[in-house]
């Protein structure tokens, strides 16, 4: 990974938080990290960084490190959004299990928490890490209905299959990624979005948990492929009922998830957006969080390179409980 943003800050001390999805905990250790000085991209609600790792070998150090630009971000977020990726990850893995045509898997993302730096809020920063992934970046899918035209079966079959495995309590959306370079090659996704359909008002996966309105509108632009049928996946299995029509979804800035506002204005299903439901554009409940359009992005925080005392390590034994609590799988019934 070569250091396109300018140089990276001098080793810095911090606590690498990582979570097991089979145990359902979390547990902690120390580690040292360099970040780069400057973001490399931006979106609307995060910023994203180089980092090296140093407790991996030399080839393996490079990673991802994204800062919530809203400087009073909820720090148990940067917690839930790992744990929702990590479900994401064991739901890949029972898709593997049915031999379909391309595997997928989900890059293992954790919580890194910088010791020698103080964000406004006076607590030491937080960021979500994960591994760099190498090659063309392609994202399949969004929050709210979007098929890309990249014409691929795998990333929505496999939100598909997300929901029939859940029986019809969640969806996994927002498929993007790297593709493999060919069927033996894994798709490494990263950074996807759950749809719950837990009843009226709740919303377990974060801010752009859409609900069933999220999952009717996955299904409003869903056409089954040939994995769906290989897998005996129902078609169209949500109940039939009128798209989301509230107006705060029919804003064209302020309300994304994606890499920067949608100036291409049409109607689709209720959403207003690019011709083609453009990726960019990624709706979030504004009722439960404030909108972008305004916020300033927190300043980086600075190195504060006074001596600190030794932070004990958590001895990988010992650890604590998620946020997300269990959900369970039902087994999809079916012979590959």
């Amino acid at each position: 990974m070569s250091n396109k943003s300018g140089q990276f800050t001098p080793t810095e001390r911090a606590i690498k938080h990582e979570y097991d999805i089979r145990t359902e905990r979390w547990s902690r250790r120390e580690i040292q990290v360099v970040l780069a000085m400057a973001p490399f991209q931006e979106g609307t609600n995060r910023t994203a960084f180089y980092m090296k790792d140093l407790s991996f070998p030399l080839n393996q150090q490079d990673f991802v490190a994204k800062l919530a630009k809203n400087p009073m971000e909820e720090r148990q977020t940067y917690f839930s959004e790992v744990e929702m990726q990590c479900k994401c990850k064991a739901l890949a893995e029972e898709y593997n299990h049915l031999n379909p045509p391309k595997r997928i898997d989900f890059v293992q993302p954790c919580v890194l928490e910088l010791l020698q730096r103080v964000g406004p809020n006076g607590k030491s920063v937080l960021m979500g890490v994960e591994p760099y992934l190498k090659g063309v970046y392609r994202k399949y899918s969004n929050n709210y209905g979007f098929v890309s035209e990249d014409d691929r079966n795998t990333p929505h079959a496999f939100s598909h299959f997300t929901y029939q495995q859940s029986g019809g309590n969640i969806l996994v959306c927002d498929i993007q990624g790297v593709e493999g370079e060919n069927t033996a090659a894994l798709d490494i996704y990263t950074d996807p979005q759950i749809h719950s359909n837990l009843g009226a008002n709740v919303y377990k996966y974060g801010n752009g948990d859409m609900g069933i309105d999220g999952i009717r509108h996955f299904f409003a632009t869903h056409r089954c492929n040939h994995i769906c049928r290989m897998m005996g996946l129902t078609p169209n299995p949500v109940i039939s009922a009128p798209l989301c029509s509230r107006p705060d979804f029919n804003l064209k800035i302020g309300l994304g998830r994606g890499t920067s506002e949608c100036s291409r204005a049409s109607s689709i299903g209720g959403l207003s957006g690019c011709s083609s439901a453009c990726s960019e554009f990624m709706p979030i409940r504004p009722a439960v969080y404030p909108r972008s359009v305004g916020f300033q992005p927190a300043p980086y925080p600075q190195l504060n390179l006074q001596p600190l005392p030794a932070f004990p390590s958590t001895p990988m034994g010992i650890s604590f409980p998620g946020f997300l609590g269990q959900m369970n799988y039902p087994s999809l019934l079916i012979h590959v």
